[in-house]
């Protein structure tokens, strides 16, 4: 079962590409774990870098948790072109090193889908610094806004759940522009959801969130938590979360229903 949990589940990708994964999951499930044994089984390789790296992370398997360690092993695993370990670590942990992106520009060139995400969502990052600055180039943004969604248009065609995710909560953000209601939201948000995007849990929880209904922010965060960890950290920090669990609940939507979104 762990086996199935592991490389079927969660790095699926990598039980295809490496069965010694397979052989090292069961080992570590029978307790044969040791730093000098595990060291010894190839875990040079990104992909075995990157499944230490999450074993330390999460302290699970009778590795002990060592979040420290796993960075440097997850980080070691991106400069060597380990793009899950990059978009598991992206925000919490990843210094993007001129070996990260060399790997990523890389990746891009090969139309790798991970690749072609994580580069979107660093244009976007310029992108935010760019609108902060004093003085813009909006030309060059406007660029870098259709350079962003192109590839994330590429990303979602060949499958990619989160690129998919980003381009709907892009749609999502410009028709919100225009005044529309808690109820509007709600049908299109839950709709959303039926659809797979994982990312409309986030905008649920928002959207509970600003109109003051912290027990059903909550509620949708905590699904969010459940069905992808790595995206609702990305999200969302402990301080998020106690500041919401502070809030006084308000149990009647019908009342803000009436109220723009």
């Amino acid at each position: 079962m762990l086996i199935g949990l592991l490389t079927g589940v969660l790095f699926p990708a990598l039980a295809r590409a490496d069965v010694s994964l397979s052989t090292l999951v069961e080992q570590l499930e029978q307790g044969q774990v040791s730093e000098t044994a595990l060291q010894g089984k190839g875990m040079q390789r990104a992909d075995h870098l990157f499944l230490l790296g999450w074993l330390y992370d999460r302290g699970a398997y009778g590795v002990p948790q060592d979040r420290s360690y796993a960075r440097k092993l997850l980080q070691q695993a991106a400069e060597k072109g380990q793009f899950d370990a990059m978009a598991y670590c992206w925000y919490r942990c990843l210094t993007l090193t001129p070996e990260v992106m060399q790997q990523l520009r890389r990746g891009v060139e090969r139309s790798h889908k991970q690749a072609l995400y994580l580069q979107a969502r660093i244009l976007r990052l310029q992108l935010d610094r760019s609108e902060s600055a004093t003085q813009t180039d909006q030309p060059a943004m406007d660029e870098m806004q259709r350079r962003s969604k192109t590839l994330l248009k590429s990303a979602a065609r060949q499958g990619l759940s989160v690129a998919s995710d980003q381009l709907f909560v892009d749609e999502f953000i410009g028709w919100s522009k225009d005044k529309r209601t808690l109820e509007q939201a709600e049908k299109k948000l839950e709709l959303c959801v039926d659809q797979g995007h994982v990312s409309c849990y986030y905008l649920l929880g928002a959207l509970y969130q600003r109109h003051d209904y912290p027990q059903w922010a909550l509620f949708y965060y905590q699904v969010l938590a459940l069905v992808d960890p790595v995206l609702y950290r990305s999200y969302l920090s402990d301080a998020d979360i106690a500041a919401i669990l502070s809030q006084r609940p308000q149990p009647d939507l019908a009342v803000v229903r009436s109220r723009a979104a």
